[in-house]
């Protein structure tokens, strides 16, 4: 507290930082999904690319998410998402590809979050794909880095956020 009884902590720049880091962290954890998407070639080949999927009904909060995104001097892709049955509009961060996710995963893994190890997967799976001289041609390394996120990302709905805090 400041001598006028202000709080002056996020008067701080390195407070700020942190502040929008544990923004981004907690609404990726909430609402944000990790993973490698696969899609197949027209020769029949099947490709994987690292995601960073974030969908928010709550127009503040997404465009909150990618203002801290932007100061974080990461890359920030919105788009709309219509309303369809059942379902409300809604604004979607969509990030995909390796120089894309690198930066991001390089910020994340320095803190702790629920979806710590989907991020080291990708991670795992960038690294591999940089040192690899086969570009553009997957295997079993590649397939097996998708089960291991798959396998993460269903265990993640099956449990609570408090199972996963305690058992991380």
């Amino acid at each position: 507290m400041s001598e006028n009884g202000q709080d002056v902590t996020m008067g701080n720049q390195q407070e700020r930082l942190f502040f929008k880091i544990g923004y981004v962290l907690g609404l990726i954890d909430g609402e944000g999904n990790l993973g490698l998407r696969s899609y197949r070639q027209l020769n029949g080949k099947t490709n994987y690319s690292p995601i960073l999927q974030v969908e928010c009904t709550d127009r503040k909060i997404i465009n909150q998410f990618a203002r801290y995104m932007r100061d974080l001097k990461l890359p920030v892709y919105l788009m709309e998402i219509k309303a369809r049955r059942n379902y409300r509009s809604s604004l979607r961060f969509l990030l995909k590809g390796m120089k894309r996710m690198k930066p991001v995963l390089d910020l994340l893994l320095k803190y702790p979050f629920a979806k710590h190890k989907q991020a080291e997967v990708l991670k795992q799976f960038i690294n591999y794909r940089k040192s690899s001289d086969k570009k553009y041609e997957y295997g079993e390394i590649e397939k097996s880095l998708k089960e291991k996120i798959t396998e993460l990302n269903s265990r993640g709905r099956t449990e609570s956020s408090e199972t996963i805090r305690l058992t991380a």
